[in-house]
């Protein structure tokens, strides 16, 4: 396949972060907020980006995260036959052990074309947005004294990620995000009570819309309602920047959530792993 590098998506203009999206817009917007923030990760990490016009995908040495088969682009005739050489590009490490398929992905069939060479699905998400004109706004304060802080040092940060891999049970590596700390569209928040971090989220700013990512709490500390002010936070944010719109891939967990807050469910988004031992 001809591969051509990626570059990472820099915040829009004015003009274009407050402009009207339509309904198909925002459907896009949903998988591309997601899409260019693991590019953008990828690419400062200095990682492997590839695109053609049939894939992309990018790799990262040493951490779980980013690394994601994605926009699959495949004719009817041939998804079969690309989706197997990919497949032993995978069990031979040449290629990341993730696959995400959501409406940018062809055909349409190709969820079950994976599954017949060998991929397994272990984790699905629903794509949502909000129009941040109609969000509930209102400033909530966490219970029992907790507080949230916009993250600045590396310390604050080991904190974060700490809590993030725990409750994603993922490795990510902590020089990933302490190259996204310094990125001027990416902020991260977290949720804290009595100096402890016990919740997290990282807001990427891309040229139309707001993403929410990386939404955890600890399991002792669920049910305070950290989680709903933490993204209340980064949409205020978000509304300073001067953004219409905010999108994220909710978990089932979370969704109801997320539709209090004003957020609503477009379409699912599915994750698979490949094999990654060749068979004997």
């Amino acid at each position: 396949m001809g591969i051509i590098p990626l570059s990472s998506c820099e915040p829009g203009e004015a003009d274009e972060v407050h402009r009207n999206l339509g309904e198909q817009a925002v459907r896009a917007a949903i998988e591309n907020n997601l899409y260019e923030l693991w590019v953008k990760a990828a690419t400062i990490c200095s990682g492997t980006v590839y695109r053609n016009d049939e894939l992309a995908w990018v790799k990262t040495d040493n951490s779980d995260w980013p690394n994601a088969i994605f926009r699959a682009n495949f004719s009817v005739g041939d998804a079969d036959k690309k989706a197997g050489m990919i497949a032993e590009q995978i069990r031979c490490g040449q290629m990341p052990n993730s696959w995400t398929v959501g409406p940018a992905t062809a055909p349409e069939n190709l969820r079950d074309i994976l599954v017949s060479h060998g991929f397994r699905q272990y984790y699905q998400q629903c794509g949502m947005a909000a129009d941040l004109t109609r969000t509930d706004n209102r400033e909530e304060q966490p219970d029992d004294g907790g507080v949230v802080v916009r993250i600045k040092g590396l310390e604050q940060l080991k904190q974060w990620l700490a809590v993030s891999n725990e409750c994603f049970k993922e490795n990510v590596n902590l020089e990933v995000m302490a190259r996204l700390l310094n990125q001027a569209d990416s902020a991260f928040y977290a949720g804290r009570y009595q100096q402890k971090t016990v919740a997290t989220l990282l807001a990427y700013f891309s040229a139309e819309v707001a993403g929410i990512n990386f939404v955890s709490t600890l399991p002792a500390y669920r049910g305070k309602g950290m989680a709903s002010i933490l993204v209340r936070s980064a949409l205020r944010e978000a509304r300073e920047r001067g953004y219409k719109y905010a999108v994220l891939q909710s978990s089932p967990m979370g969704e109801s959530v997320y539709q209090r807050i004003g957020f609503k469910r477009y379409f699912d988004i599915y994750h698979y792993k490949g094999v990654l031992v060749r068979k004997v």
